[in-house]
């Protein structure tokens, strides 16, 4: 979950090709939508269902290519095939790649012109909020006070592995980061801030449970007493889900869950032995993929 941060930007001519550039990731890292707008360095995000919070990332656009990631420490970067979006700064670059959760961003610093603060004007939707956490994160949240996402504490690495000073600071609805690299740094520097959604409380569920969603819903609807989390029509592991349900949205909130899901999925191809996630708060955003372990196979 994410809010990108990128570089500083002027000109494409002014940024040279620099072999071994440095990296610096601002990934977008969201769980269903990510859009780069046609002929405009401006990416939209955000979770199915959900308003898009866009991000304007700065510089010109320019031909993509590959980004140089030799200096990224495993595990960091996880774009995936040719670049969404490039764009060029001072001693900087800007490369969007999809992800299997939205976008990720490498910004290629390669000198000491390159700047030191990058800033990210962001388009929140209505009642949409960003405040910093005691981490160094930053979190997305709602008017109703829901958490709906994050932007990871940012890191920064000089081409040597060693730790460069990087911090997050908010301007009205602009990102900062501020990444310290100066002439004893050694270039290429790499740096992250990562959008992440998190719509959670999120159900992980077999294919097989989802289908019972039906027969939960037809049980609830004929009514029955509750006892705590307990519904005393509802038995084996269609109680465990209900129990489940309700220790995030409350009695109150068990039946419109069901039946939005029973609704939706009870003729859908899910697949029996498949993992799936429910998001419990927004069952409207749909079934995410899950590893099958979160459903104990």
């Amino acid at each position: 979950m994410t809010v990108a941060a990128l570089a500083a930007g002027i000109n494409s001519a002014a940024a040279a090709p620099v072999p071994a550039p440095a990296v610096q990731d601002a990934g977008l890292h969201v769980i269903d939508k990510a859009e780069v707008l046609k002929d405009s360095a401006t990416i939209l995000t955000g979770p199915a269902g959900a308003e898009n919070l866009s991000v304007l990332v700065p510089g010109t656009i320019i031909t993509s290519q590959q980004a140089d990631t030799r200096h990224v420490p495993s595990g960091l970067f996880k774009g995936e095939g040719d670049p969404l979006l490039k764009t060029a700064l001072p001693d900087s670059t800007i490369t969007s790649y999809a992800t299997e959760k939205g976008t990720q961003s490498l910004i290629s610093i390669t000198g000491e012109d390159a700047p030191q603060e990058y800033r990210f004007a962001m388009d929140l939707p209505e009642g949409v909020s960003t405040a910093i956490s005691a981490n160094g994160s930053i979190a997305i949240t709602a008017a109703s006070g829901e958490t709906l996402g994050q932007i990871d504490a940012p890191w920064a690495y000089d081409a040597n592995g060693v730790a460069v000073p990087t911090k997050f600071s908010l301007d009205g609805s602009v990102l900062v980061q501020t990444v310290q690299h100066s002439s004893s740094t050694v270039y290429p520097v790499v740096a992250d801030p990562s959008i992440q959604w998190v719509p959670w409380p999120v159900l992980a569920v077999s294919g097989i449970e989802i289908k019972m969603f039906s027969s939960i819903a037809v049980a609830i609807g004929a009514g029955g007493a509750w006892a705590g989390c307990t519904f005393s029509k509802v038995t084996g592991v269609a109680a465990k889900i209900v129990s489940q349900i309700c220790t995030v949205v409350g009695v109150g909130g068990v039946a419109g869950v069901v039946n939005y899901v029973s609704n939706t999925y009870s003729n859908s191809s899910v697949q029996p032995l498949g993992c799936y996630g429910v998001y419990i708060t927004n069952p409207g955003w749909g079934l995410r993929s899950m590893p099958a372990r979160d459903c104990g196979f």
